[in-house]
């Protein structure tokens, strides 16, 4: 004997109609719940304005904070001219006076990384801030 199960809504009664009562019937398996998530494409990338006066970030903390899987825009301004460079993803960026830079990356390595200034003599290598990938 077949049997159709109908619902309408998450608090409509079932109703079963057999073959016997509806020769159009047709059997169905029962309702089953699944689940789908869609990934949200990046509009725009996570974007972190830094700003250095004198080698040193002004008015925030050292550390940036990113989520892994992010796409990471880096736009930096400075007062004084300056190569960085971005520790792990080896990509650098030139700033300086009316000159901003920018590093942008896909964030797929978890960790803490520094951006460090590459300069002749003393200084070379020191970190100016990081940037933390969390998973």
């Amino acid at each position: 004997m077949a049997a159709a199960i109908f619902s309408v809504g998450p608090q409509a009664a079932q109703a079963v109609i057999t073959a016997a009562e509806n020769p159009l019937a047709i059997a169905m398996p029962p309702a089953r719940t699944f689940s789908r998530t869609i990934a949200a494409a990046a509009d725009s990338p996570h974007r972190l304005v830094v700003t250095l006066r004198g080698g040193a970030l002004v008015g925030q903390d050292n550390t940036f904070k990113v989520g892994q899987g992010e796409t990471v825009e880096l736009a930096i301004s400075s007062d004084r001219q300056m190569m960085l460079h971005l520790h792990g993803y080896e990509l650098m960026t030139e700033v300086g006076p009316n000159r901003p830079g920018k590093i942008v990356f896909v964030a797929k390595i978890a960790g803490r990384f520094p951006v460090h200034q590459h300069t002749d003599g003393p200084g070379n290598h020191r970190a100016v801030f990081f940037v933390e990938v969390h998973p």
